[in-house]
This record gives C-alpha cells, sequence and structure tokens, in this order.
C-alpha cells in the first residue's frame, strides 16, 4: 500500500469513551507530543506476553512520561509499552470527559526513532521529575513465577506532592479482560496506575485482585522505587493478617494461596499500608512462609523478623 505522510486526524466515537486507533506511520510516534483535544493524556496498548498459562494478554495503560501498569522486576519480563508507539501499532484512546468527543492528530514531527520489539524487548526505566516513587505490584501464577515467565497482570502506583491522594481524577483507568486482574482502587474505580501524594502513616492503598481462582497458588512481586514513601511500607494480607515488609533494595516475594474458602478470593483480600514502626506477626507461625508450594524442604521456606536462634522442622 502507499506510505502514509502528513498530518492524520483520529476523532472518537459518539457514544463510547474509547475508540480504537493504530499509528498510521512506519516510523514510531512520541505519544507525548501527539496532538491530543478533549482526550486522555493516557493510551491503552495490547500486550499479549501478560497472563498465564494459556492465556494471551492484558492491557497496558500508558502516560505521556511513560509510566505503565506494569513494572518490571530486576530483569524479568516485563512490558514494552511504552511512550514512543511502533509502526502498525493499534491502541486505545479515551475521552477526557466521559461523552464529550475528543480528537488527536498524529504529525510528521511526532515521528521518532525509538524502535523497540513492543513483545520481546526490555525498556529502560522512565524518568518524570514530578515522580518521586514508584511501586509496583505483579501478581504471578507459582510456577509461571519459578521459571521467570510473564507476569499474569499487574500495576502500578506513582508517588508526588503534585498528586492528589483523595481523588481519582488524575489517576488512570484500568480496563478490565479476562482472567485473574489485578488494580488499584480509588473511588470505587479501578486502576492500571493510581497518583498518591507521598503515603503517610495510616494511609492505605487498595488493591484489588480480581477472578482469583480456589485452590491455587499464586506469588505477588511488589518492588519500590526510588523514594516512594518516608515510612515503612507493608503488604497486608486481611485473610491472613500477616504484614509482609517491603523494601525498595530489592523486590519483595510474597506467595500466598487461595482455597475453597470464599474469603481467600475475596477482591479486597491485599492492600498496602504504612506504619512508623515495623510490626508484630502474631504468632511465630505468621513469620515462616513456604515457597515454592508442595515442596520437597531444599531451600523450600524462609523466616522473617526472627531475632533469636530458631530451628524449624518441616
Amino acid at each position: 500500500g502507499a506510505m502514509v505522510t502528513g498530518d492524520v486526524l483520529y476523532n472518537t466515537l459518539t457514544g463510547q469513551d474509547f475508540a480504537l486507533v493504530a499509528n498510521p506511520y512506519i516510523s514510531p510516534i512520541d505519544w507525548a507530543t501527539v496532538t491530543k483535544s478533549g482526550v486522555s493524556d493516557t493510551y491503552y496498548a495490547w500486550d499479549p506476553n501478560l497472563g498465564a498459562g494459556n492465556e494471551r494478554g492484558r492491557f497496558v495503560s500508558c502516560d505521556i512520561a511513560g509510566t505503565t501498569s506494569i513494572i518490571s522486576n530486576n530483569g524479568s519480563p516485563n512490558t514494552d509499552v511504552d511512550q514512543f508507539i511502533q509502526p502498525g501499532q493499534a491502541f486505545f484512546i479515551q475521552k477526557a470527559t466521559s461523552g464529550v468527543n475528543g480528537s488527536i492528530t498524529i504529525k510528521e514531527t511526532d515521528k521518532a526513532a525509538n524502535f523497540t520489539d513492543v513483545f520481546r524487548t526490555a525498556v529502560a526505566a522512565s524518568t518524570n521529575t514530578t515522580i518521586d516513587g514508584k511501586l509496583g505490584i505483579n501478581l504471578y501464577e507459582s510456577l509461571a513465577y519459578s521459571l521467570g515467565e510473564y507476569p499474569i497482570d499487574g500495576a502500578v502506583a506513582v508517588s508526588g506532592t503534585s498528586f492528589n491522594t483523595n481523588t481519582a481524577t488524575d489517576d488512570t483507568k484500568k480496563i478490565i479482560s479476562h482472567g485473574e486482574q489485578v488494580a488499584f482502587v480509588r473511588e470505587n474505580k479501578h486502576l492500571g496506575v493510581e497518583k498518591v501524594n507521598i503515603p503517610q502513616t495510616t494511609d492505605e492503598l487498595t488493591i484489588a485482585t480480581i477472578n482469583l481462582v480456589t485452590n491455587k497458588n499464586y506469588v505477588w512481586s511488589v518492588i519500590l522505587q526510588d523514594n516512594f514513601s518516608n515510612e515503612e511500607a507493608y503488604l497486608l494480607d486481611t485473610y491472613t493478617q500477616n504484614y509482609h515488609p517491603l523494601t525498595a533494595t530489592n523486590s519483595t516475594v510474597v506467595p500466598f494461596e487461595t482455597t475453597a474458602d470464599v474469603a481467600s478470593t475475596n477482591e479486597s483480600r491485599f492492600k498496602i499500608v504504612f506504619q512508623i514502626t515495623t510490626l508484630s506477626s502474631p504468632t511465630f507461625d505468621n513469620q515462616i512462609s513456604l515457597y515454592p508450594n508442595p515442596s520437597n524442604g531444599a531451600n523450600g521456606f524462609y523466616m522473617t523478623n526472627i531475632t533469636a536462634n530458631a530451628k524449624v522442622t518441616l
């Protein structure tokens, strides 16, 4: 076909908040410079690498700073969706105000030299001076995690003094598809990227774990980057009442399982909480995590917050 040149206008659709469009050029384009009128600063693309088992794909949101709803785990596979939309790549745009039409205009000056294989190549971390830190939470099947495969899904929270914790107006909505899903929740909205002010003591980030499967082993990988908060951060499992401390030096790996008990698959089972001092576990048993499960016992469990010598028999 003929090569497309010159300005290309895409309008949103009447009666629909999302419209599917495509990069019309044979060159990457920079989403940050694309002219937007009445359209959100975030676009949505499909990454077929995400998911579990035979599932193939999740929607990944990306804003003009290159912040996506999936964050990598120290060299593990991530998503190559970023602010540079590749030739032929399709993506969703969203009306800035529901029901009010908008448009984007893609120009020759939006072309960029940032070529990536949107399904394979790792992406360098984005820099944005308005962001003080990031907290990424990725959900894996246990076996997939041990094999270094892609996560099922994930979500990201970013902190900065210019963000408003109490509202979801500056956040990025999550597009829910099939299978297990992960999102942050604010004002009853599922968010792929939540923007919050610097978290303080007693603040909480609500996590939605959608469509968890009963009697299944999962793994959380939680990554803290930069100075997300001055307080101690914990992943709280409200089903087991265990607090898992999060560290900024390494990713925090938290295995968990579901059972036939409906409470174990509750959408609001997990949250991120912030405290001044380290929380103590209610019992010694809660300080032991078994992974993988089942395990033969060789390098199969680890202990946290143990201050004295202890002997554990598996």
